[in-house]
């Protein structure tokens, strides 16, 4: 089912009425007599009262609207009407049809009840404002505060030698556009025996996000510091290594692929404070290598919103 956040009316309907004509007259004559409000219609045995009426769910509506049939031409209508402090208000209307009456007639004459009913409540309901664990931008939820995630990262320490391998990241969302992150990374150099273990922090905010938070496009600093050390085999070994610090930019970018689970992907470029030299060969033919202090990097991987 598809997720719901912030609706003006949810409408809760038996299975059996849920898709077809009654829900989708009942959907029309809405939108042509209330304009193009936020609305959903539900089967009442996957919404359950506890979805929208418990304090701290997920599903918030202004109004919610339920369908009850007492028999095959008697039914009636309750209008809730949610307050923000978690009071609510309801009301009834009970309907009667004919045999003859079509689904498509009796879904008209539901949401004809409706609107009526709607009517009845002040204006004062129909501005009741979003919870305050939502964003005031789009009515959508603030994005969860804590992140848990794994990439998989490149990061070109000299030509020819791109060091790879994991990091795991926590990331802790400070507002719904800014979030702090740390991080652990082990990369291995294809070349020269490379090895780097450190650690990082960063903060980035996201400068383009959808109304939902699912998606976004962050800018950030990010600051690693790090033990690299590298190493020539043979008749003549060299080895350096060095403790190690680098600052600099980086782009992030997230899309939300199902639920929680995002995939992530960074590219950045980084300072590094100091720069190792590796000399390789012999009295005749020797070779030095000095390691570049600016270094891009990049990264992908998936995280999880707890």
């Amino acid at each position: 089912m598809t997720e719901l956040a912030s609706l003006f009316l949810l409408v809760l309907l038996p299975p059996a009425d849920a898709t077809g004509e009654t829900a989708q007259a009942i959907q029309t004559t809405l939108r042509s007599m209330l304009g193009e409000v936020t609305m959903a219609v539900a089967p009442d045995s996957v919404v359950t009262q506890a979805m929208w009426m418990k304090e701290g769910s997920q599903l918030h509506a202004h109004f919610v609207a339920h369908l009850v049939w007492k028999d095959r031409n008697r039914a009636s209508v309750d209008l809730v009407a949610l307050g923000a402090n978690g009071t609510s208000q309801t009301t009834r209307r009970e309907l009667s049809f004919t045999p003859q009456d079509d689904k498509a007639e009796r879904g008209r004459a539901v949401a004809l009840v409706i609107a009526a009913l709607l009517r009845e409540f002040p204006a004062a309901a129909w501005l009741r404002p979003p919870p305050a664990d939502e964003v005031a931008v789009g009515g959508s939820r603030a994005p969860p505060s804590i992140v848990l995630g794994g990439m998989f990262a490149f990061e070109r320490a000299r030509t020819g030698n791109w060091p790879m391998g994991p990091a795991l990241l926590y990331d802790l969302s400070l507002s719904d556009s800014f979030h702090v992150r740390a991080c652990a990374m082990a990369l291995i150099g294809n070349l020269d025996g490379y090895r780097r273990i450190g650690v990082g922090l960063g903060a980035t905010w996201d400068f383009l996000r959808s109304r939902d938070g699912h998606h976004a496009l962050g800018a950030g600093l990010e600051l690693d510091g790090f033990h690299e050390a590298t190493s020539s085999p043979g008749d003549h070994p060299s080895n350096d290594s060095t403790l190690n610090a680098a600052l600099g930019p980086a782009l992030e970018g997230r899309v939300t692929i199902w639920r929680s689970l995002r995939l992530i992907g960074e590219a950045g470029l980084r300072l590094n404070l100091a720069r190792m030299t590796l000399t390789v060969g012999d009295d005749f033919d020797r070779r030095s290598y000095t390691y570049s202090r600016w270094r891009p990097v990049f990264a992908v991987g998936l995280e999880y919103a707890l």
